[in-house]
């Protein structure tokens, strides 16, 4: 019998893969993946959330001749490279999916002043940088397991599934990365890799795509644009997300309402308590609050000397 890889699994198979090299463990910034290299160069790390949907992740899927371009809807209201992509393999099963091009190292083109919340501090500000990817993962994956602040109060988001390390080597000023931006990337994930027997680094020169799964519903400008949100309840809403977010040692830079995700219920939106639910879908600029770093760094004293 012929030996399957994880991307031929009849699990979740879309078909004979290209994917040829079996998957390896890697644990970057406190997140496990599972590791393919596929014969064009590229590498996928797939998360635990994304090993379910293996056969869907396949680079040659939905990046081979640019699919997820060419098919896919690109989203319109940021400034990033994302793309929401239907995958089809599986007709009684769809699954859609985030495609977005990190931009790390790259300055961040906008006035975050203009668009954070008051909780957030001038100096956050002032400092804002884009994650790389295995950053954005390891604070997301973080922020998701919940274990600062109130325990019964729970931060959804969208499932970070896989980053994909491009194949093709590009040229500095097609990546637009800042030379000290990249340079703090590069010491950061090696001084996270440096007891790992096989570290995991960041190319420089390659284009690093991050997929998550796609949050259905409407986010908060357009749910007051579909008449399911007065004007007057989209500040306070998108206040109380900032400071749940904060009370949980997070905070997202350019937080803004079209990272809100709610969701539609007859004939207005779904409310708990006379709440909103939300999830939350941006994460390239989410960092800890300075009281979660100092739980942090008193938690590893307390364990370096127990």
């Amino acid at each position: 019998m012929q030996k399957q890889t994880p991307f031929s699994s009849s699990a979740a198979s879309v078909g004979p893969s290209a994917m040829c090299v079996p998957g390896r463990a890697a644990r970057v910034y406190g997140v496990d993946y599972r590791v393919f290299d596929d014969p064009a160069g590229g590498t996928l790390y797939v998360t635990r959330y994304g090993l379910p949907l293996i056969g869907y992740l396949d680079p040659a899927g939905w990046y081979l001749n640019r699919r997820y371009i060419t098919e896919g809807q690109r989203m319109t209201t940021g400034t990033g490279t994302v793309y929401r992509l239907r995958m089809r393999e599986h007709a009684e099963r769809p699954l859609d999916f985030v495609v977005k091009v990190s931009r790390f190292a790259q300055d961040v083109p906008l006035d975050i002043r203009s668009t954070f919340d008051g909780a957030i501090d001038e100096q956050a500000a002032e400092r804002a940088r884009f994650l790389d990817p295995f950053q954005e993962f390891g604070v997301l994956m973080d922020l998701r397991r919940g274990r600062f602040g109130p325990s019964d109060l729970r931060i959804c988001t969208k499932r970070p599934l896989a980053i994909y390390r491009a194949p093709v080597v590009e040229a500095d000023w097609r990546l637009g990365r800042k030379a000290s931006h990249l340079d703090r990337a590069l010491r950061e994930i090696e001084a996270d890799q440096a007891a790992s027997e096989q570290p995991v680094s960041l190319a420089s020169d390659r284009v690093y795509v991050v997929l998550f799964h796609w949050v259905h519903g409407l986010d908060l400008q357009e749910a007051v644009e579909a008449g399911l949100l007065t004007v007057d309840e989209l500040d306070p809403i998108t206040s109380r997300v900032a400071h749940e977010l904060r009370a949980k040692g997070f905070m997202v830079l350019d937080h803004k309402p079209q990272h809100i995700i709610v969701r539609p219920a007859g004939d207005g939106l779904l409310r708990r308590g006379g709440l909103l639910p939300y999830a939350l879908i941006d994460f390239e600029l989410l960092e800890r609050t300075a009281e979660y770093q100092h739980h942090l760094r008193a938690r590893r004293r307390s364990a370096a000397g127990s």
